[in-house]
């Protein structure tokens, strides 16, 4: 089931008005099950339609006026919040199975090249994949054939910032913006899989290395390539996640040189944990999302943090005292003692995360 990116737009500008407007927790939950109802009805058709050309004039916010809770100027803050995400192009947002997530690169014929509209894309689904609190993991895959193939070198599509803030402003301006959406990607709370498709290269490779789990299709093939287009390879977090995935003489090695290599070199040097042909690999990435869902999701959430502060620590003595501490918080959930329990009688879990 596809679900309609401009439902969660809406979602987003509702989440926000109502704090504005001082909407009631039991007000804003009847929009937001209006909204889920219409997200996978005729609503989401129509402005698919829209956006693919197919024609359609409805408009979804209208479901707010249904519900006689939004004034005049909330809806049209909603509305030009439509307008914005039924352009969108760069990046899909879908829900390929319950509780699963999965953001595309979506420029195939550019081999997924990311530029501004793409980042910008990219900053407002990982806004909406924040917003679900009934996600358990996210997929991250490309459409086509290509993974993602770094930077649009044809050109970032971002001159009226270079000419409004200077050169050196507006290119810090750029790599703030970029590697906010990357830092985003890897402190996402739930589980991100990278599902390698295709050819993935300079930024797309970081992007990866942002990811808690990576597989690759068997003709993918990798690069950290940013040298050859005359950047420095320390680009995207590079320098500081590849060490601490494939070891650092190795990620020396893959940096310095740029070279390609493929996904059975990714296997081996621990890029990858698995390697499955391409027609399956969407398949894998939905199986190990499964094998996520199985556990409860304020553990996997500690789990996650910690692995991820662990590689800060500056000793064994200090990482097992964040540990204590996490172990004691998950010990308190509801959802500790169901998974016990489930356990015992041989059922699935039934979590509340809670």
């Amino acid at each position: 089931m596809r679900v309609g990116i401009v439902g969660g737009a809406q979602l987003l500008a509702v989440g926000r008005l109502g704090r504005i407007h001082q909407l009631g927790h039991e007000r804003f939950k009847r929009v937001a099950q209006l909204l889920r109802a219409r997200a996978q009805g005729e609503v989401h058709r129509v402005l698919r339609d829209r956006r693919t050309g197919a024609g359609g004039s409805a408009r979804p916010s209208t479901a707010f006026v249904e519900c006689g809770m939004l004034s005049t100027s909330a809806l049209t803050e909603i509305r030009t919040r439509e307008r914005t995400w039924t352009r969108m192009t760069g990046v899909e947002l879908s829900s390929p199975g319950e509780g699963v997530l999965q953001i595309t690169f979506a420029r195939p014929a550019s081999l997924n090249a990311l530029n501004l509209e793409a980042v910008q894309d990219l900053l407002a689904v990982l806004d909406e994949v924040d917003r679900r609190v009934d996600t358990r993991a996210v997929i991250l895959t490309g459409a086509g054939r290509a993974f993602c193939a770094g930077f649009d070198l044809t050109g970032y599509g971002d001159d009226e910032r270079l000419s409004e803030q200077g050169l050196t402003r507006g290119l810090i301006s750029r790599q703030s913006q970029i590697t906010d959406s990357l830092v985003r990607l890897h402190e996402l709370p739930v589980p991100v899989v990278a599902a390698i498709n295709g050819p993935c290269a300079g930024a797309g490779l970081s992007y990866t290395l942002a990811c808690d789990i990576r597989i690759a299709a068997a003709g993918a093939v990798f690069s950290a390539a940013f040298l050859r287009a005359g950047f420095t390879a320390c680009d995207l977090g590079a320098s500081w996640l590849l060490p601490r995935i494939v070891g650092v003489g190795r990620a020396h090695e893959l940096m310095l040189t740029a070279r390609r290599f493929d996904a059975p070199e990714a296997l081996r040097i621990g890029l990858v944990t698995d390697v499955v042909p391409a027609d399956q690999l969407i398949e894998r990435a939905l199986g190990i999302a499964g094998q996520i869902k199985q556990h409860p999701p304020l553990s996997t959430l500690l789990s996650k943090q910690g692995m991820a502060v662990g590689l800060q620590m500056p000793s064994l003595r200090a990482s097992i005292e964040f540990e204590n501490r996490q172990q004691v918080l998950s010990a308190m959930t509801e959802d500790q003692q169901e998974a016990a329990r489930s356990f015992l009688e041989k059922r699935p879990p039934q979590y509340a995360n809670r």
